[in-house]
């Protein structure tokens, strides 16, 4: 998965430290596990948190997600809010100090992926966090780590780790030049034309 930069903009506002406003964007399947940050919310009534849910997706996981809202009362901090494009997307995203990635990958026997949901993050210059494991963003300082079980999703842990990071928008979007489009493909083309040197053949053949 590679990031076209130019179709993805900088998010606009300076982060606050006052609470977490997260914003998943997905089309929403069992493996994106927002039971488990809805759940987690319930568990941490203390902690400031908001989330705004973006996307489309499977009728009876968003019907199950509404049911859990329903459940522990949080419709006033949980906003299912559907499909969203261009300006409204970006508007959401300058909303948000933190993005959802995937949190129930697992539940579909999937351990180690990289997603574009990640990268595209990352290029808006959110942090982020999510459960599975992704060789580019494991150890990067503005990404928090879940684990990868049914239980609540940590609010305790994220809010910790949220209110300690330092990394501002532009830095984070920095950090991701080498996962661009033009990039992946040149290290292809570059394995290409070494197989090609490697069996003799020139580069017009």
């Amino acid at each position: 998965n590679g990031i076209d930069f130019s179709r993805i903009p900088l998010i606009k506002e300076t982060l606050d430290k006052n609470g977490l406003r997260m914003l998943s964007v997905a089309n929403i399947h069992l493996w994106h596990g927002l039971d488990r940050l809805i759940e987690g919310m319930a568990a941490n009534p203390q902690i400031p948190s908001e989330l705004h849910i973006v996307g489309d997706g499977l009728p009876d996981i968003i019907d199950g997600y509404r049911r859990l809202i329903e459940k522990y009362s949080l419709g006033d901090r949980i906003k299912i809010l559907g499909p969203m494009f261009g300006e409204a997307l970006d508007k959401e995203f300058n909303w948000a100090n933190i993005a959802v990635g995937s949190l129930g990958r697992h539940r579909s026997g999937v351990n180690t992926i990289k997603t574009l949901k990640n990268r595209e993050y990352a290029a808006r210059g959110l942090s982020f966090f999510y459960s599975e494991d992704d060789p580019d963003f494991d150890d990067a300082g503005y990404v928090y780590k879940m684990k990868a079980d049914e239980s609540p999703a940590d609010l305790s842990g994220l809010w910790e780790f949220f209110r300690s990071m330092d990394m501002e928008p532009a830095q984070i979007r920095e950090s991701v030049r080498g996962l661009s489009w033009e990039a992946q493909l040149s290290g292809v083309t570059k394995c290409f034309l070494s197989i090609k040197t490697q069996k003799g053949l020139s580069l017009n053949e």
